[in-house]
């Protein structure tokens, strides 16, 4: 039995800090995409839905060429929208099932992100995922001494950033605004995992992931 039953990638969104003009998920490390090396690392996940919008069809096209099971759900306001909308659009008939949220432009390290499934298996609903903060437009965490998530932030910066891995239940997200981590607030504080990882948002965060990339343990 899998680590998790369901995953949600978000993958609707522009990406307009980034700039490239397709979908961040479809955005090229190594020769492979971002979403490929996703996909990879649920390969044994029964349920998996992918948020779509933005250029759409491309999406599709290319996560159908690896996973012919994946559900697709389709947020049209995709441009005026946040995360948030997309995942609850994935989960409205999910009931209290639990189910992992992960945004399409984030780069996991395997044996990392098997730990986090581990954890999420064994301890259960809520529980992020954390890593050292890297990216230019971060979302920083405040860790109590028990390394849960005591506070969120945009200023100042600090030492971990909150990159997006989330298993959840609806009730989480459920009448927040905003983000998924302003949704999240009001339950804090909450457990989570350290993961080696990189989001990809700006031009910056892309070269310097291409390099990360390169220098992963099980490479």
């Amino acid at each position: 039995m899998p680590a998790v039953e369901t995953v949600v990638i978000g993958a609707a969104g522009t990406g307009s800090r980034l700039g490239v003009g397709i979908p961040k998920c479809l955005v090229a490390l190594d020769g492979r995409s971002i979403i490929d090396h996703q996909l990879d690392l649920l390969a044994d996940v029964p349920d998996l839905r992918v948020v779509v919008g933005y250029r759409e069809e491309q999406v599709v096209r290319h996560v159908i060429g690896r996973r012919p099971d994946a559900i697709f759900v389709r947020n049209p306001a995709y441009s005026r929208t946040t995360t948030l909308h997309s995942t609850l659009l994935a989960v409205r008939h999910l009931g209290d099932r639990p189910f992992l949220a992960l945004d399409g432009d984030l780069l996991l390290e395997p044996a990392s992100f098997a730990t986090f499934l581990a954890e999420c298996a064994a301890s259960g609903p809520p529980l992020l995922g954390i890593c050292r903060a890297s990216t230019d437009e971060a979302v920083f965490v405040t860790r109590r001494s028990d390394g849960a998530v005591a506070s969120f932030r945009r200023s100042p910066r600090g030492d971990f950033e909150w990159c997006g891995p989330a298993y959840l239940r609806r009730e989480h997200l459920e009448g927040g605004d905003g983000y998924v981590y302003e949704a999240l607030e009001r339950f804090l504080p909450l457990p989570a995992v350290e993961v080696v990882a990189r989001e990809v948002d700006t031009p910056g965060d892309l070269e310097r992931a291409r390099r990360w990339l390169h220098e992963w343990p099980t490479r």
